[in-house]
């Protein structure tokens, strides 16, 4: 029987594509400079919860409230649902920790009134987006890698024998890093 092996070891085919991802929002103003405090609280809500920057209670610059100030004001709020960080340029940064994908949201009102450049709005998360499959032919017979896997040597083995392994007359297998396509047919 004919036997076919690959010459060259078999690179993984990846067809997970881009990954959920969380709901996330970043600010439009600098607050490098801190956020003045107007002599009172300072309130906002992030998914429904009430977040409040202490007035007199803020460590910036002639006691505004630091970027630092306004993430642990944030991050110490209960059931928040998000992580408050920055982006290393001054811009407050909200990463919801919610279950990532296109239901995952973060709400928002108050936080441009405040001053912290985040718009009142729903901010969704993305579903995954995995790649389109790949076909290719074993002795006129369609095997499909399906998008969204990762396929090592021994995948591509499999998917060719329990797809087309009978009606293509060959047995796949790896070993040493190759692929051999063993004919089934008479000689």
């Amino acid at each position: 029987n004919a036997v076919l092996t690959g010459t060259s070891a078999i690179t993984p085919i990846d067809l997970t594509g881009t990954p959920a991802t969380n709901a996330k929002t970043t600010s439009t103003v600098d607050l490098s400079a801190g956020l003045a405090d107007p002599g009172s609280n300072v309130t906002f809500t992030i998914n429904s919860q009430t977040v409040t920057l202490t007035t007199g209670n803020g460590t910036g610059p002639g006691n505004t409230f630091s970027l630092s100030d306004i993430e642990s004001a944030i991050n110490g709020t209960a059931s928040v649902g998000v992580n408050a960080t920055d982006d290393g340029a001054g811009h407050l940064v909200l990463t919801s920790t919610g279950t990532a994908g296109a239901a995952d949201t973060i709400v928002t009102a108050g936080l441009a009134t405040a001053g912290l450049g985040i718009a009142d709005n729903t901010y969704n998360g993305a579903a995954a987006a995995p790649l389109a499959n790949v076909t290719f032919q074993v002795n006129g017979q369609t095997v499909t890698l399906a998008g969204g896997a990762s396929y090592d040597g021994n995948a591509i083995a499999s998917a060719i024998n329990t797809q087309v392994g009978t009606s293509a007359s060959v047995t796949a297998s790896y070993a040493s890093g190759k692929l051999a396509i063993t004919s089934t047919g008479t000689a």
